[in-house]
């Protein structure tokens, strides 16, 4: 089965949300599945965005709003904004995840 885990977001809670999908991802892998993440805030995420991103360490400093703010303008303005994302509908992912 072909799986998105949504996961991410543009709060304190980022790096939470990513070590919660860290899990969940290996897990399903672990049981045959192909899996792709999604960042709500950068949109799917690469081989390597995953092994950097998709860890189960949590650091004990969230990261500054400034940041936050900035990926989901950078996500909203340059990323999905393109593929056609508004607030309240679904974020969209390729083609060969839509089967």
């Amino acid at each position: 089965m072909r799986i998105a885990v949504i996961t991410g977001g543009a709060t304190a809670e980022r790096a939470v949300a990513f070590a919660g999908a860290a899990q969940i991802v290996e897990a399903l892998r672990g049981r045959g599945h192909t899996v792709r993440a999604v960042d709500t805030v950068t949109g799917l995420l690469s081989p390597t965005d995953e092994q950097r991103l998709l860890t189960t360490a949590v650091g004990r400093e969230p990261p500054a709003v400034a940041e936050l703010d900035e990926r989901e303008r950078a996500m909203l303005s340059n990323g999905l904004a393109r593929g056609g994302y508004r607030r309240g509908r679904p974020v969209p992912l390729p083609a060969r995840w839509a089967r």
